[in-house]
């Protein structure tokens, strides 16, 4: 099989003077990436993907090949579980690490960033906190719990859950460590009229993929998640209909916030993570997350409709 040039560069730069096995061409979520096998000189087995544009995607590690802080981290969370696979995912904001491991005889996974903090891990009910199970039992009540993970986000454990009620329809939220729920993933029909207007204007000719209820001290807001163009987006409605932030692109914006986000990024040296404009609590204001090339660090901005600087945001 033939493969793009870029892809043959990051396959020889991947492999080097090892023995290419096997290449295969994969269509996953409408993206097309090349499933590499490889053997080294000493005879162990390798393999990787890589994105049709060259970009490596993923390439799977032994534990001795990871950093010392992943190493440790990785180790800590398995316990005393067999490791069965580390997968190097060069995918999301952060380098981070995909470990597969047996537990009681089950498969379970976890990921671990670069810089050795805990991501997310497949948990099971009896392993979650007293408050926890609380709040789960009482929230599905005959249904069936299917599925829990834990994610470290924004310094708080998060605990997503999913259940399939009496109907067979299968449903999903979200509860902190502390026991509160923090979201609940519902339909447009079970949002209030304003909520649900202001959704369907915001949407316009995109799909609806996923609303979200969340809790927290400002009150209720609905998070939604559209797709226009081939593109997801989300944006955030309060209870009372106002459309409070949308996630916007950088060839959407004015030439002013444009010309300035594209001079504070370098114009290449950090990768635009996301932008949104802010329509009521930071009304006229840009705030967009970036990714530095050169050491990986995320930084968060903001700038003006007119392209001032507002500072970093906290």
């Amino acid at each position: 099989m033939e493969t793009p040039p870029a892809v043959q560069k990051t396959i020889q730069t991947l492999t080097g003077d090892s023995t290419t096995v096997d290449i295969d061409k994969v269509l996953d979520e409408d993206k097309w990436h090349f499933e590499v096998e490889w053997k080294a000189r000493d005879g162990t087995k390798h393999s990787g993907s890589v994105l049709e544009n060259g970009k490596l995607k993923s390439a799977r590690v032994t534990l001795a090949e990871t950093p010392p802080v992943v190493n440790a981290a990785v180790l800590k969370e398995a316990g005393g579980d067999k490791l069965k696979d580390i997968v190097k995912s060069f995918e999301g904001p952060v380098v981070s690490y995909e470990i597969t491991v047996y537990r009681h005889g089950k498969e379970r996974d976890f990921a671990i960033a670069e810089d050795g903090a805990f991501q997310h891990a497949e948990t099971f009910f009896p392993e979650a906190p007293p408050a926890v199970q609380k709040t789960i039992q009482g929230f599905i009540g005959q249904g069936t719990l299917v599925s829990m993970e834990k994610e470290m986000d924004d310094e708080k454990m998060h605990y997503h859950v999913d259940w399939k009620a009496r109907d067979g329809q299968t449903h999903s939220f979200t509860v902190l460590e502390s026991g509160k729920l923090e979201s609940v993933n519902i339909t447009l029909a079970e949002t209030p009229p304003a909520v649900n207007a202001a959704i369907l204007q915001e949407a316009g000719t995109g799909t609806i993929k996923e609303v979200a209820k969340s809790f927290d001290e400002d009150g209720i807001d609905y998070d939604v998640t559209i797709n226009r163009d081939g593109l997801n987006r989300d944006f955030t409605v309060a209870e009372n209909g106002q459309l409070e932030r949308r996630q916007v692109f950088l060839w959407e914006l004015a030439p002013p916030p444009q010309n300035t986000i594209q001079r504070i990024t370098g114009y290449g040296t950090m990768t635009i993570l996301r932008i949104d404009e802010g329509l009521e609590k930071k009304k006229g204001a840009f705030p967009f997350d970036v990714e530095s090339l050169a050491n990986g660090k995320r930084y968060d901005f903001s700038v003006g409709r007119k392209g001032q600087f507002l500072g970093v945001n906290p």
